[in-house]
């Protein structure tokens, strides 16, 4: 149950990030000139600096309730 809700959190605090994220990242690959490669790369990478601050935050949360910590 804690899990899943951290999951969901996770989803919807990553929305705030995208909508500066995503054209600060294009805008760099542009000016970059990045590859055919590398743009099929980018929703990856969108979506790791989207989700990481919340997933290190459930993370942490989860090694706090276990004990491990």
């Amino acid at each position: 149950m804690i899990a899943a809700k951290l999951l969901e959190a996770t989803v919807t605090n990553s929305l705030q990030f995208t909508i500066l994220g995503i054209p600060a990242m294009v805008a760099c690959a542009c000016a970059l000139e990045v590859s055919f490669t590398g743009w099929l790369l980018i929703p990856l990478l969108v979506g790791a600096v989207c989700a990481e601050p919340a997933l290190l935050t459930a993370l942490g949360l989860l090694l706090l309730l276990s004990g491990g910590a």
